[in-house]
């Protein structure tokens, strides 16, 4: 028999992000979901099948660790979804993975922060 499995999956404060949404899973959907950095996944994906969803958080859609392991996911022939700053326009993930669903969060306008001039 083969169970559900749904996989949250990040890089940098996406991961942040997706440690919350976890949190309301279990909470509100009491659903379990695992949360995974993007760069560690290749580790897990042999847990992947039909039945599993992975849904991907991006701020821009062009996390190349992101992009490889939703990649992974639908090769494997699990649901994909992803859930991205609506500022990062098309490109990134939905051009390199071909029937990916998307949702776009409503961000507010972008602001300079420290790390854009290091």
């Amino acid at each position: 028999m083969t169970t559900l499995r749904e996989m949250l999956i990040a890089s940098g404060t996406s991961l942040h992000a997706a440690t919350a949404a976890q949190y309301l899973f279990d909470k509100v959907c009491r659903m379990h979901v695992n949360v995974i950095n993007a760069s560690e996944f290749e580790y897990l994906e042999h847990s992947l099948h039909e039945a599993s969803l992975v849904i991907g958080i991006s701020q821009s859609g062009e996390t190349a660790d992101l992009i490889s392991a939703l990649k992974t996911a639908k090769k494997k022939g699990a649901k994909v979804f992803l859930i991205k700053g609506k500022h990062a326009g098309d490109v990134g993930v939905l051009k390199e993975i071909k029937g990916v669903e998307a949702t776009y969060t409503v961000d507010g306008a972008d602001v300079d922060t420290a790390k854009d001039y290091l």
